[in-house]
C-alpha cells in the first residue's frame, strides 16, 4: 500500500514548493557555519544532561520480581552550533523487561531555523485524531517557512514480536513489524491555522513469513485522513476543531469490494484498497473557548481577571482507531462546559465544569451509559506563606440493558463524590524556617440500583508533614503522617505510615545526604503486617557539571503469625550536564 503513496508524496511536495512561491513572507535560509577551529568553539555549544547508573535488587522468602542487575544510559543533550540546534535521545540498557517494543534508542532532531529534521528515533503530532505522540525509527522533515506548515514521516512504528520457542506455555501473541507514512500540509500561525493530515500504516506481512502459516496473525492496514484548525474568531474567541476518518482493514490479505453499496464514504485507492474487513469510522474534537476582559472596580482590591468560558464537543465512532496513535477512548459522545475566573488580586481561584457523556454513539448496543459529571476547584493564595485548595467532584453513572425493543433494565445506578482538601503554610521562627503541609481526601460511591451487590465503596486519606530547617547546621527534618483507609461492602483496610526524613549539606552543599525511617501498619480483615523502609540517598557534586549519587533502599515486612520478607534496592548513578 505504502509503495503506491510516493506518487501522493510527490504530489505534497509539488505543492509546497508551489506555495512557497506565493509566500512571501519568508527567504530560503542560508546556513552559517564558523570558519576555523577557533570560531567552531566560540559558536558550539551543548545544553541537557547525560545519565549513567546500575541498580541492584534481591528479595528473601519470595520471588525475584525484577532482575538483580540493570545497567541503564539515558540523556536529552542538544547540540547549538550557531542558529542550528541538534536534540539528541540516547536510551540504551541491559532490561527489556516488560517492554513488547524498541527500549534501546538512539535519535537526533536537529533544526535551523524553519527547517527541523528527525533521524532515528523520534515523534511528531501532526493531528490528535491521526498522529499524535507516536514513537518511530525512521526518518522525517518539518517545514515552515513563513505560513507554509509542512511535515512528512517515515518509518517503523512497531517492531515485529515473535512468540518464544523457548517458553512450555506461549503467553506472547506474534506482531507484524508495522510502517508508517504522515504528511502534513497546512497555512496559517499557531493562532489560526489549517492542517490536513495523512497517516498510513500498514502490517509488513514478510516480517513474519518465517513462522507457519496458522501461527501468522492477519496483517492489518490504515489509512486516516484528518483536518486541524485552530481561529482566533475574534480578539478573545478561539475555536479549535479536529476532525478525522479512519479506515481500518483488519485483513488485507482479503478480497477486494469495489461495491459501492458496502460503505457510504469511502477512501480513493491511493489511500486504501477497500476489503472484506475494512471499518470506516470518524471523530471529531472540539472546543470553543471565550475570554472576558478584566475588570476593576474603582480603586479597591474587587476586581476580575482570567474570566473564561469553555465549551467542549467530542464524538468518537466505536472502533475508530489510528496506528499513528496509542489509544484512543472510542465509542464516546460528550459535552462540557466550564467557566474559570481570578478575583482579588488572583488571591482566590474559580473553576467549574459540568458536562454529559454517553456511549452507544450509532445505537447498536444492547447496554448503554449514561453519566453527568460536574467538578468544582476553588484555590486561596493569601501570600506565598499560604495556599489552600478545595476541590468538589460529583459523577453519576446510569448503566442500562435493552431487554425487548420497547423496554429497558436499569442495571446500575451509581454516584461516585471526591473531595479533598490541601495546604500550604511557610514560616520563620528564630530564623529557621518551617512549612507546615496537610492533605485530606474523601471519596465514596454509591450504587442505588436494585440489583446491585457491591452498594458501597469509600475512601479516606490524610497526609501531613512539619518541615523545619535549622539554618546554622542546613539540617532539615520532615516528621510525617498518612493514614489510609478503604472501605467496601465486607471488607475494609487501613494503612498507617508515620516516618521521618532527614537531610543535610557539606562541603559548601557540594556533599547532600538524606535518610528516611518509615514504619508501615496495614490491617486487611483478620490480616495485619508490620512494616519498616530504610531509604539513604548520598550524592555529590564535583566540578559543577558532575554528580555521583547512591540510593539503598530496604524494606522488611512482617506478617501477623509468623513469616514475612526482606527486599533491597540499590541504585548508583552518574550524571553530566551541559
Amino acid at each position: 500500500m505504502i509503495g503506491r503513496f510516493k506518487y501522493l508524496v510527490y504530489i505534497c511536495c509539488f505543492l509546497f514548493l508551489a506555495g512557497t512561491r506565493v509566500d512571501a513572507q519568508f527567504d530560503l535560509p542560508k546556513l552559517e557555519l564558523p570558519k576555523g577551529g577557533k570560531a567552531w568553539k566560540e559558536a558550539t555549544s551543548i545544553t541537557g544532561s547525560v545519565s549513567a547508573n546500575m541498580q541492584f535488587y534481591s528479595v528473601s522468602k519470595i520471588n525475584n520480581r525484577r532482575p538483580p542487575f540493570i545497567f541503564n544510559i539515558y540523556g536529552t543533550p542538544t547540540i547549538h552550533v550557531n542558529d542550528i540546534d541538534i536534540p539528541v535521545l540516547l536510551r540504551f540498557g541491559t532490561y527489556q523487561g516488560k517492554y513488547r517494543q524498541q527500549f534501546n534508542q538512539l535519535g537526533i532532531a536537529p533544526s535551523y531555523k524553519w527547517i527541523k529534521v528527525h533521524l532515528g528515533f523520534s515523534r511528531v503530532s501532526f493531528s490528535p485524531l491521526a498522529l499524535s505522540g507516536h514513537q518511530f525509527l525512521g526518518v522525517g522533515v518539518e517545514l515552515n517557512p513563513g505560513k507554509i506548515r509542512f511535515g512528512l514521516v517515515y518509518g517503523r512504528f512497531k517492531k515485529r514480536i515473535e512468540p518464544d520457542s523457548a517458553a512450555l506455555v506461549q503467553n506472547t501473541i506474534p506482531e507484524y513489524k508495522q510502517s508508517g507514512l504522515g504528511i502534513k500540509i497546512g497555512y496559517g500561525t499557531s493562532d489560526n491555522y489549517v492542517d490536513l493530515v495523512i497517516f498510513l500504516g500498514k502490517d509488513r506481512q514478510k516480517s513474519l513469513e518465517d513462522l507457519p502459516a496458522f501461527a501468522q496473525p492477519a496483517p492489518d492496514a490504515n489509512a486516516v485522513i484528518a483536518l486541524s484548525t485552530h481561529q482566533k474568531i475574534i480578539k478573545r474567541l478561539d475555536l479549535k476543531i479536529d476532525l478525522g476518518l479512519s479506515a481500518y482493514t483488519n485483513d488485507y490479505t482479503t478480497d477486494n469490494i469495489d461495491d459501492k453499496k458496502f460503505s457510504i464514504i469511502r477512501l480513493p485507492g491511493i489511500f486504501l484498497q477497500d476489503k472484506a474487513g475494512t471499518q470506516y469510522t470518524f471523530a471529531i474534537k472540539s472546543g470553543l473557548t471565550y475570554k472576558f476582559r478584566d475588570f476593576k472596580l474603582g480603586k479597591s482590591q474587587i476586581d476580575l481577571t482570567d474570566t473564561r468560558i469553555k465549551l467542549i464537543y467530542d464524538r468518537i465512532d466505536p472502533d475508530y482507531q489510528s496506528m499513528g496513535t496509542y489509544f484512543f477512548r472510542n465509542d464516546i459522545q460528550r459535552i462540557r462546559t466550564g467557566l474559570g475566573f481570578n478575583i482579588w488580586q488572583r488571591k482566590i481561584g474559580f473553576d467549574t465544569q459540568i458536562g454529559f457523556e454517553h456511549n452507544d454513539v450509532l445505537k447498536t448496543r444492547f447496554t448503554k451509559n449514561n453519566r453527568v459529571i460536574g467538578s468544582v476547584n476553588l484555590r486561596y493564595m493569601h501570600s506565598e506563606k499560604l495556599f489552600f485548595n478545595l476541590r468538589f467532584s460529583n459523577f453519576r453513572t446510569r448503566l442500562r440493558q435493552d431487554v425487548t425493543p420497547t423496554r429497558d433494565t436499569l442495571l446500575v445506578n451509581q454516584v461516585n463524590r471526591d473531595i479533598s482538601v490541601n495546604g500550604i503554610y511557610k514560616f520563620q521562627k528564630n530564623g529557621d524556617r518551617r512549612q507546615v503541609t496537610g492533605f485530606v481526601g474523601f471519596m465514596s460511591g454509591k450504587n442505588i440500583s436494585e440489583m446491585a451487590t457491591v452498594k458501597n465503596l469509600s475512601s479516606f486519606i490524610i497526609r501531613a508533614t512539619y518541615g523545619f530547617t535549622y539554618t546554622k547546621l542546613d539540617l532539615r527534618l520532615t516528621p510525617a503522617f498518612s493514614i489510609n483507609r478503604y472501605k467496601f461492602t465486607g471488607y475494609s483496610t487501613t494503612r498507617i505510615i508515620p516516618s521521618v526524613d532527614a537531610s543535610r549539606k557539606f562541603f559548601d552543599e557540594k556533599l547532600e545526604g538524606a535518610y528516611n525511617l518509615g514504619f508501615v501498619f496495614t490491617t486487611l480483615g483478620g490480616f495485619a503486617n508490620f512494616g519498616i523502609r530504610n531509604n539513604l540517598r548520598v550524592s555529590y557534586v564535583f566540578m559543577k557539571k558532575h554528580r555521583f549519587s547512591f540510593q539503598f533502599y530496604y524494606l522488611q515486612n512482617f506478617f501477623k503469625g509468623g513469616g514475612g520478607l526482606a527486599e533491597f534496592q540499590g541504585n548508583l548513578m552518574y550524571t553530566i550536564r551541559f
